[in-house]
């Protein structure tokens, strides 16, 4: 593939590649880590989708080296027609890098190896000094990870073949955690793992929303705050050994029992797409997915929308009726009640941004979620509660 360039010619590639992010990046050695790890030495295949198909991308040398260093995530591996690796967009991993505050000599450990890029580049950081752990549940990634560090000689990666949500004990303390794949919460696991004040980053995500948290470790058990980093939209692959629900649990919600249907004038803007509104919602009803579907009405077809919880066993369908909208409830009757009263709520606290939230945790795990102004001090959602 690499016939066709110079070495002057891939460092021009990878500068190209740099300036595409490097505006907002605060830490120069993240840069120079870019510019000096060749992500083309990490990824021998890419896949596209074409009509509802995973296809091998085709192409020239050329080309396949220019959508390399295209500031782009690139589908990696497929099973069952389903992305189950991929190289993230350099410029997300760049943003999450920067939320870590790499420094020389620490001790880092990763969660999701993948292709072995994100930790060449956190190798580059810190340092012959430093020490890079890096997990991954897939053996045939972490074998062919293991290859290439081996081909551009880091000594300072270390990859085993585990799961995510169990960390890797053996190299505790850590400096620095960061997770490449999503989950819901934050594993208590990583929690045990990480040294006091110590940071970690990672994706926490559900179908309806998702976003990058930062955690700062406490000195108290498993104590630690965060926030919210102010980039919507994000979206990774779960995590496998997951709760979320399976396409079988969603399509058994079609046979649930059915509830008389609500006609009643209720705000459309319930159903608003916005990032913010879908955040406030996903913790409420964190196994929630919400899709849309066409109907005809009154010689015109409408876009509605569906909130569908397999593990409630519930679905809310709306549609235009005679009068404005009606619900039509599948499964637990109270759930629309829920959803009118987390909608209120989410009014009366004016909308809040990513960067209004305050994540903690408690000595014992509990994790909770609060907003960071005077009049809402009590935990509005608890993210995951340690059992008793």
């Amino acid at each position: 593939m690499t016939q066709m360039y110079t070495n002057g010619q891939l460092q021009q590639l990878q500068e190209q590649l740099v300036k595409s992010f490097q505006e907002s990046i605060q830490q120069t050695q993240i840069l120079n880590a870019f510019r000096t790890v060749p992500r083309h030495a990490f990824i021998e295949q890419m896949y596209r989708k074409q009509k509802g198909q995973w296809h091998l991308m085709e192409g020239s040398s050329s080309e396949r080296m220019e959508t390399i260093y295209t500031n782009k995530s690139l589908v990696t591996q497929i099973e069952n027609n389903q992305p189950s690796s991929s190289s993230s967009q350099p410029s997300l991993m760049a943003t999450m890098l920067d939320a870590l505050d790499l420094q020389q000599g620490q001790r880092v450990l990763e969660i999701g190896t993948g292709t072995g890029y994100n930790a060449a580049v956190m190798a580059e950081i810190v340092g012959p000094s430093g020490r890079v752990i890096s997990i991954d549940i897939d053996a045939s990634l972490i074998g062919k990870a293991r290859q290439r560090f081996d081909r551009l000689e880091y000594k300072n990666i270390e990859v085993y073949c585990a799961h995510g949500l169990d960390g890797y004990t053996t190299a505790r303390p850590y400096d620095r955690i960061i997770a490449t794949a999503s989950f819901p919460y934050i594993p208590v696991s990583w929690l045990d793992q990480l040294a006091p004040d110590g940071l970690l980053v990672a994706p926490i995500q559900t179908p309806l929303a998702g976003a990058l948290l930062k955690v700062t470790k406490g000195n108290s058990g498993r104590s630690a705050i965060g926030t919210f980093l102010d980039l919507p939209y994000v979206h990774f692959m779960p995590l496998r050994r997951t709760y979320l629900p399976s396409r079988e649990d969603i399509s058994a919600t079609t046979s649930l029992p059915f509830f008389a249907t609500e006609q009643c004038p209720f705000d459309t803007s319930i159903f608003d797409t916005s990032f913010d509104w879908l955040f406030w919602l996903h913790f409420a009803f964190p196994t929630a997915r919400l899709v849309w579907y066409s109907r005809s009405w009154k010689e015109q077809t409408l876009t509605c929308p569906v909130l569908l919880d397999a593990t409630m066993k519930t679905m809310l369908i709306f549609y235009p009726s005679n009068q404005p909208w009606s619900v039509e409830i599948r499964g637990e009757p109270q759930a629309w009640h829920r959803l009118q009263q987390v909608y209120s709520s989410w009014i009366e606290a004016n909308r809040p941004s990513l960067l209004h939230y305050q994540f903690q945790s408690d000595a014992s795990g509990t994790q909770s979620v609060r907003l960071n102004t005077t009049q809402h001090t009590a935990p509005l959602w608890f993210m995951y509660r340690c059992p008793s």
